[in-house]
């Protein structure tokens, strides 16, 4: 399971209860399922990669997600 990147300035509005919230859902999945949460949503927040406020743009500094999601299916392919 992986989490979508959000922009930074949605973030800044999500309440801090909401975003513990949302982090016990994803612990209590992980542990009653025993798989692990690749958690992107704060990784690019901050990032000059946006293509608006909804998406990553789709050039090659974006690259990055794209890296890291075939890391991630690579780690989980390898288990």
């Amino acid at each position: 399971i992986f989490t979508v990147p959000i922009h930074e300035l949605y973030l800044d509005n999500i309440s801090t209860e909401n975003k513990l919230s949302f982090n016990q859902i994803l612990n209590d999945i992980s542990d009653e399922y025993d798989v692990k949460i690749y958690n992107f949503t704060n990784n690019y927040s901050q990032l000059k990669i946006w293509n608006n406020l909804d998406h990553i743009a789709y050039n090659e500094n974006s690259d990055i997600f794209s890296k890291d999601i075939s890391k991630m299916i690579l780690t989980e392919l390898r288990k």
